[in-house]
Formats: C-alpha cells, sequence, structure tokens
C-alpha cells in the first residue's frame, strides 16, 4: 500500500482494498456503500427511534451480571480509578438505538505505522462523528527467559488484531458522542451497582478464581492482583472484585496496559493513595515523583503501625 493512499475496508470481512492499480475495485465499493448509505438514510427516517424505549432496553441488559461487568472499564489516572463505559456498552447502545452506521477506514499506511479513523453515523440526524489515531506497527511480546520488548508486526494477522483493537476504541468513543451524556451516565451507574451487589448465584470464591483464570490469559498472575490490591485476593470485598473486573475489561479492550495497573511504580501510588485516606491525610499526587515516591510511602507506613 502506498504512504499516501487511501484504503477501503469491508467491515464483514475485514478485508482492506487498497488504491494501487485496483482503482475498479474502489469504485464498486465506492458504489455499493453510497447505495447503501441512501438507502440506510430512507429506512431511518420510515422508522425512527424511540429514544426512551432504547434506554429502556440497554438499562434492562444491565440486569444481567455478565454483561454488567463487560460494559465498563477501570483506568488509573494519577493514582485514582477512573471508571468508564466500556466498548461492549457501546455497542448495546448502537443496537438498541438504531439507525446507526458505523465504520474504520484506513486513511495512511506505511511500513512503521498506520493512521486509522473510526466514526459513526446518525443516520436520522446526519450527524457524522469520526475518530482519527495514529500508532505504530509494534507489539509487546514477552522474550524467552528474558524482559517484556516492543518488536515489529510483520504477521498480517496480527496487524489485523490491532488495527481492530484500536479500532474498536475509536468507534467506541464515536458512538458515545451521538447518545446522551445522562444516559450513558446512568448506564455505567446501573452496571457499578449491579457488580457492587454481586453475582448472588454464584460464591464470591468461584468468582474470584474466574478472575483468576481470566487475568492469567493475559499473563497476569495472583501476585499481581494482591499488589494491586494490598492483600490477598481471597479476602477481597464485593466492590474490589467488582474493580478488578473492570481493570480485566480495560486490559482486555486494549484501554490500558499491564503495566498501568500492575508495574512498581502503579503498585506504590495505590497504596500511598489508601494510606492517606486511612490516616485521614490528603496529598496531591501530581507531586510524588519517581524519587520520592519511596520515602514518601515509607513515611505513610511507619505512621500506620
Amino acid at each position: 500500500m502506498s504512504g499516501n493512499g487511501m484504503a477501503i475496508v469491508n467491515m464483514s470481512t475485514g478485508e482492506i482494498t487498497p488504491n494501487g492499480g485496483r482503482d475498479i475495485a474502489i469504485a464498486a465499493e465506492a458504489a455499493r456503500e453510497e447505495t447503501l448509505i441512501k438507502a440506510s438514510f430512507a429506512r431511518a427516517h420510515m422508522f425512527p427511534r424511540n429514544e426512551i424505549a432504547a434506554f429502556e432496553s440497554v438499562m434492562k441488559s444491565l440486569d444481567r451480571y455478565n454483561f454488567a461487568k463487560a460494559a465498563i472499564y477501570v483506568y488509573p489516572r494519577g493514582g485514582t480509578d477512573i471508571v468508564g463505559p466500556s466498548i461492549n456498552l457501546a455497542e448495546e447502545f448502537s443496537r438498541n438505538w438504531g439507525n446507526i452506521r458505523l465504520g474504520l477506514t484506513i486513511i495512511h499506511d506505511d511500513d512503521n505505522s498506520r493512521s486509522i479513523e473510526g466514526w459513526a453515523m446518525d443516520l436520522q440526524t446526519n450527524n457524522f462523528v469520526a475518530m482519527p489515531s495514529t500508532f505504530e506497527k509494534k507489539i509487546q511480546r514477552k522474550q524467552k527467559n528474558g524482559p517484556t520488548v516492543w518488536i515489529k508486526i510483520d504477521d498480517e494477522r496480527e496487524l489485523r488484531e490491532l488495527t481492530a483493537r484500536h479500532g474498536a476504541i475509536l468507534m467506541r468513543n464515536a458512538i458515545f458522542k451521538l447518545i446522551p451524556k445522562d444516559m450513558v451516565d446512568d448506564a455505567v451507574d446501573k452496571a457499578k451497582a449491579v457488580l457492587k451487589k454481586g453475582d448472588s448465584s454464584k460464591d464470591p470464591k468461584v468468582r474470584i478464581k474466574q478472575i483468576l483464570v481470566a487475568f492469567s490469559q493475559l499473563k497476569i498472575y495472583q501476585k499481581d492482583l494482591e499488589g494491586y490490591l494490598g492483600h490477598s485476593v481471597f479476602s477481597s470485598k464485593p466492590d474490589e472484585i467488582a474493580k478488578l473486573e473492570g481493570v480485566y475489561t480495560s486490559i482486555k479492550d486494549g484501554a490500558a496496559t499491564k503495566d498501568d495497573y500492575f508495574s512498581q511504580a502503579a503498585v506504590e501510588l495505590a497504596e500511598i493513595e489508601k494510606l492517606a485516606q486511612e490516616l485521614g491525610q490528603s496529598i496531591h499526587l501530581d507531586d510524588i515523583t519517581d524519587e520520592n515516591r519511596a520515602d514518601i510511602l515509607a513515611g505513610f507506613r511507619k505512621q500506620k503501625k
């Protein structure tokens, strides 16, 4: 694919048609897309959405515990956990909202990086939202008997998967630009409430074991989770179990990385914040640096004894 070429992505098959001597294929795809869009616009005006019914349907879906835990992510920022709506919740809103068209387009591609644009179009209001992103063609890989390093992608399947992960986040953001914010906030609150209440059909220890299995598939193990929590994973409270499930969703969806939660610095910042709250002291996390973090943590630990 040429460095400045456009490409059409078939959202059904994931196939990419580059612009490089294949103008006929591109023209045919563009004509097909235009026909589909015109038909979609016509159908949207014939069958307009019922926003209240769509919202109620999303909220009803969140009564299901397994969906609720996939509906939110937990992301660390400045030592504080930010809870937000996940890709799964965006897809559920789109499915129920109706008359929304989604897409992912590759707008630039070279040997080292790829630029993409995830978009969402409201066919009733003609509101179009596009979210761009550029990423390097690299992935993290654990070396045998060595550290985890960034390596360049040579496998086309891995590149498709990386593109899909970045694209899903962009389309999530685009979808939520079309949905009223108060509805999204209410859905997040509902998911948090369902998770805090817990899955009454399962023993908490069973849930924790399932969490351990899920994290192990991401190369994150019990010792990592216990460092993050500050205690044994099997003594976790319902809200802590819910937090772990949100962390898992965040990493799995690509909204965060393992190091965001489980690096030594992240674990120490979380402990400092927890100790400060327990001791009734205020602390500005922005003032904590790599140089003073260990001393501040030692001071809080000494006060706690």
